[in-house]
């Protein structure tokens, strides 16, 4: 299945369901010697819309993030 944007998901009538069946089911990831947490507040929508996403996906949220980050630096740096 090929990856899909958030707007994408958003539009998914199934997305919800989606969503509930694939959270008891999460990666868990170990941590690695080099990285470190970060917190930041998000509203309840986009948060709601990166938790469907990813189960869809079936990527974990840190995986997101990172990848979300990386291209947005990315894009950047072509300024």
């Amino acid at each position: 299945m090929a990856k899909r944007t958030l707007k994408d998901t958003a539009k998914d009538p199934n997305a919800k369901e989606t969503f509930i069946q694939e959270t008891n089911t999460k990666k868990v990831i170990p941590s690695e010697a080099g990285t470190k947490m970060m917190n930041t507040r998000l509203s309840e929508e986009l948060i709601h819309r990166i938790k469907i996403f990813c189960a869809i996906n079936k990527m974990t949220i840190q995986e997101f993030m990172t990848e979300a980050a990386s291209e947005k630096l990315k894009a950047d740096r072509g300024k």
